[in-house]
């Protein structure tokens, strides 16, 4: 439970940072307007809710939470890092990157909370849900605040690249969790 737990704290911190901030880092330093800026946040959150529901679906056909789990959060990483080299690029590269990125880091939650009860059996589903959820919210409190901190004292470059290293971290303690699959109905 620890395992799925923090990893899933660590995971979010994208979603609750970058995906969070787009607008303001659209607006303020690419130069959209606040209503093209929070177009491509629209466009996010509708392809982030297919994601979801595909990861989901992706996770039943192979019988495990933890595959695509693992593999979305480090395509995560790796789309975070893409963006962090390209930010001052032309928004025709820099947008559908964001989108990408934005994708990810939205899709990954409905795998983490089926692992966590799946993992915790019928018993103790309730107490492990409650705690992973606990620690989400607790970080989504704390994270924004101090990536909006960090980001005022070093630049949104710095903020990418060190939002990059949340779900690598996160990655590392799914990896450390045995991949269960999941009984075929």
């Amino acid at each position: 439970m620890w395992l799925l737990t923090g990893g899933a704290a660590l995971v979010i911190e994208p979603q609750v940072c970058l995906v969070g901030f787009m607008v303001v880092f659209l607006h303020s330093e690419r130069g959209l307007s606040t209503a093209a800026a929070a177009a491509v946040l629209a466009v996010v959150n509708l392809l982030g809710i297919g994601s979801r529901i595909a990861a989901g679906r992706w996770s039943d056909l192979v019988h495990s939470r933890l595959r695509p789990l693992r593999a979305i959060v480090l395509g995560c990483a790796v789309l975070v890092i893409c963006c962090t080299v390209v930010l001052n690029a032309p928004l025709a590269v820099l947008l559908p990157l964001l989108v990408l990125m934005g994708c990810a880091a939205i899709s990954w939650n409905g795998l983490a909370f089926a692992a966590v009860a799946e993992a915790a059996g019928i018993a103790r589903s309730g107490a492990a849900l409650g705690m992973q959820q606990a620690w989400l919210a607790f970080m989504s409190a704390v994270l924004p605040i101090a990536f909006g901190a960090f980001v005022a004292g070093t630049s949104w470059r710095a903020g990418f690249a060190v939002s990059a290293f949340f779900p690598l971290a996160g990655w590392r303690l799914f990896r450390s969790v045995p991949v269960a699959t999941i009984p075929r109905a």
